[in-house]
Order: structure tokens, then C-alpha cells, then sequence
């Protein structure tokens, strides 16, 4: 019951309006028919709200590392009679995706978790579709949080000096999330 409580509470620290979740949707042009991975799904808030916008034609794939997580996304799927989302745990670093399959690849505060970025993010690209992108949402300076201990951040430069080093170029960024960098990456 605790680990229900504390995914409740991730989707709805997620869901607050400090960080715009609504913008951050709306930004990333989302149409009918994508397919979406979104890489540390967490509680799913991100998953289901991609989900509305792929509509029955489109994919989205919740990933994460922690079975519980997936878990209660199931649940979620389940009670709702979702069948466009699919959960995928990510177990050392090995993701199950199609290739060259996938439109939009999400990951929001994932970045400071990854222990080779470089060599992640250089195989995240087989999974890109041709215009494929990768989002990546990370907070850019130290900040508290009552579930988070230690280094929880990157800074923005530091992300895109690692994505240019994996073969990709900036396509769009934004500045409207006050303590997070918001950066959209294409394949060159």
C-alpha cells in the first residue's frame, strides 16, 4: 500500500502546475498514430497523458527499471481499458523496443541516473524512426525534494555536450520550466 501511495505521489508532484506538464505536452507536437517511449515512466503520469494524444493508432511505451512502477501502471491500463500503452522493464540498461520504430523518445529528470550516457543515449538511436527525437527534461541545479537524496540534476550544457558526442543536434528548446532545462535532439 506505501508504494501506491508514494507512485500517487510522483504523478501528482509531476501533474502540478509548477512544472507545466500541460506546455511540456503541448510543445512536443504530438499527432494521431506516433509511438512515444517514455524512459522512466515512473508512475505513469506521462505515459497516460501521451497516450490521449496517440490516440488508438499510435503506441506508447512505459519504461522502467522498477517493477512496481510497471506495476501499478498495469493496474492503471487494466482499470481503464487502456490498449494502447505497454510497460517494458529495463533491466541493465537493456531496452526492448522495436527498431527504427519509435517517434518520440521522452525521458524527464532520467538523465543524472544514467551511469554511461554516451554509450545510452548512442544506442537509443537504433530505436529512432527516420525524424525520430529524443526529449530530455532534466533539472539543471541542485534542488530539494522529500524523496530525492544527492545529485538529482545536469546542467544543460553538460546534456547537450553528451548528445552532440552520440551523433545529435538540437531541434527545438524551451525555456519555460523554471528549474529544469527542456532540450528536443534529432539525429544528424
Amino acid at each position: 500500500m506505501f508504494k501506491n501511495w508514494k507512485i500517487k505521489q510522483f504523478n501528482k508532484r509531476t501533474s502540478s502546475p509548477k512544472f507545466k506538464p500541460q506546455e511540456v505536452t503541448h510543445s512536443l507536437g504530438i499527432k494521431p498514430g506516433d509511438v512515444i517511449a517514455d524512459i522512466g515512466s515512473g508512475g505513469g503520469y506521462y505515459s497516460f497523458e501521451f497516450a490521449k494524444h496517440v490516440g488508438e493508432t499510435g503506441k506508447v511505451y512505459a519504461l522502467d527499471t522498477e517493477q512496481n512502477f510497471l506495476d501499478y501502471i498495469k493496474n492503471e491500463i487494466n482499470k481503464h481499458k487502456l490498449t494502447n500503452i505497454e510497460t517494458v522493464l529495463i533491466k541493465d540498461n537493456a531496452i526492448a523496443l522495436p527498431t527504427n520504430g519509435i517517434d518520440l523518445i521522452f525521458l524527464r529528470n532520467v538523465f543524472h541516473h544514467l551511469p554511461e550516457p554516451i554509450k545510452y543515449f548512442a544506442q537509443l538511436k537504433k530505436y529512432l524512426k527516420l525524424h525520430g527525437r529524443i526529449t530530455i527534461i532534466e533539472y539543471s541545479k541542485s534542488h530539494f525534494h522529500l524523496f530525492l537524496r544527492g545529485k538529482h540534476f545536469t546542467p544543460e550544457a553538460e546534456i547537450v555536450n553528451t548528445m552532440t558526442r552520440c551523433g545529435y543536434i538540437i531541434s527545438n528548446k524551451f525555456d519555460f520550466l523554471p528549474d529544469q532545462s527542456f532540450v528536443i535532439f534529432k539525429k544528424e
